[in-house]
């Protein structure tokens, strides 16, 4: 009887070891596991999306939120938290670069199409009309680098392009001022997305006289993944008019 027991014994501290091992241990069978913190790790990772589109951002803040709901306060100890954390700081990363990269580009832009307003006024101050009208083209419609442009333009017998250049009010304004004008920006340059392309208002004033240019321009990018502005249209300052809806 005692070799019996003491094979019990035995028996029972090899099984009791198997069990700490291998993790099926009682109070691990009984840890409460909170879903919404693997939910807010899967939405993490769809909060990717944010790098898209600022519509994206509302994944990330799912995210978060439900990282935020599981990692609230409980009695024991809860499976889903590290899932949960790790959620939250991919919704944080992400939705921070989805709101971050819109105003980023919109800046860049922004000053690129100042800076390209300015070459333009510059060649229109030196009377570079074959330039100035290749520039009014959009990067599909101009010639190769080539191309004698002056023969062209100048000698050639596209006379009509070269009357609007010379008849064109903002053109002649520019030119009137000389090279020493000092044109300053009026207003912060106004970027926006219509029909595809993105596109910049600028409007410079002349701090003599406060005569005001108004350029609009649009942002294609060519085949090289290039981008390319061109000056759609240079005017003296007009302000919109919107017709009002009648109810």
């Amino acid at each position: 009887m005692p070799e019996k027991s003491s094979f019990s014994d035995l028996a029972m501290t090899e099984l009791g070891g198997l069990g700490a091992e291998t993790g099926f241990e009682e109070d691990e069978l009984g840890e409460p596991l909170r879903f919404s913190g693997y939910v807010s790790a899967v939405l993490g990772i769809f909060s990717a999306v944010s790098l898209v589109g600022i519509g994206g951002v509302a994944v990330a803040v799912l995210a978060i939120a439900f990282g935020a709901f599981a990692l609230r306060p409980a009695a024991s100890k809860v499976s889903g938290i590290l899932p949960a954390k790790f959620g939250i700081l991919l919704g944080v990363a992400f939705g921070i670069c989805g709101v971050l990269l819109p105003v980023l580009k919109t800046r860049t832009l922004g000053n690129q199409a100042e800076y390209f307003a300015r070459q333009f006024m510059n060649l229109v101050m030196e009377d570079q009309k074959e330039i100035v009208m290749e520039l009014h083209k959009s990067y599909n419609n101009r010639f190769a680098p080539t191309m004698p442009l002056r023969d062209y333009y100048v000698e050639g017998d596209d006379d009509r392009q070269v009357e609007f250049y010379e008849n064109n009010e903002a053109m002649n304004l520019i030119k009137s001022y000389g090279p020493d004008a000092q044109w300053v920006l009026d207003r912060p340059v106004r970027v926006y997305h219509q029909f595809g392309t993105d596109k910049a208002e600028i409007v410079f004033k002349n701090q003599e006289d406060g005569k005001q240019l108004q350029f609009f321009m649009h942002y294609l990018v060519d085949s090289n993944d290039q981008g390319q502005w061109h000056v759609n249209l240079v005017q003296p300052y007009r302000e919109l008019i919107i017709a009002e809806s009648s109810n």
